[in-house]
């Protein structure tokens, strides 16, 4: 049974011949109502603070849940992203070998067209010398038919039969 300290005041005794002294009872039982009473308010006071602290409690138990959640989270995004990285610098990496056996195979056919062009002129050069002496051989011929042909002009003849002039063309 709870008794409250309004019920200690009003608590009412029946007298008896050599008995209690009431004053003195009622004294006491005036100090107990009253340290009851704070008693009771510190009980309620500590009650109030407990509920407080167990709902703060579980706040930072329900924070604490949260931040491993967020923390596992963040160590698998860590690994994802260093996972993500590793594979795009292995893509780079292949691209830039595949790019660069482009370049290589590029190079060595650009060296190859280069040598089959190297050829190709010097065989022209070859042919343009050749086409050249030979113009300069007839040329050659045409003077020395010229000169030939002056100095027959220039000597005179014994003979006094004049030679025909040919006109037209000349083979």
């Amino acid at each position: 049974m709870k008794i409250t300290p309004i019920e200690i005041e009003q608590q009412q005794f029946s007298r008896a011949m050599m008995g209690w002294n009431p004053e003195e009872v009622r004294r006491f039982l005036a100090d107990v109502s009253r340290e009851l009473e704070g008693m009771n308010r510190e009980t309620t006071r500590l009650k109030e603070e407990l509920q407080r602290r167990d709902q703060s409690l579980e706040e930072l138990r329900a924070n604490e849940g949260q931040l491993r959640e967020t923390l596992t989270a963040a160590g698998r995004l860590s690994e994802e992203i260093a996972e993500n990285a590793r594979k795009e610098a292995e893509v780079i990496r292949a691209e830039a070998e595949v790019r660069a056996e482009q370049i290589v195979a590029d190079a060595r056919n650009e060296v190859v067209r280069l040598s089959e062009e190297t050829r190709t002129l010097k065989l022209q050069r070859a042919r343009m010398i050749a086409d050249i002496r030979s113009i300069i051989d007839a040329h050659q011929r045409l003077i020395d038919t010229h000169r030939d042909f002056e100095q027959e002009n220039r000597t005179p003849r014994l003979t006094a039969k004049k030679r025909p002039v040919l006109r037209g063309k000349v083979r």
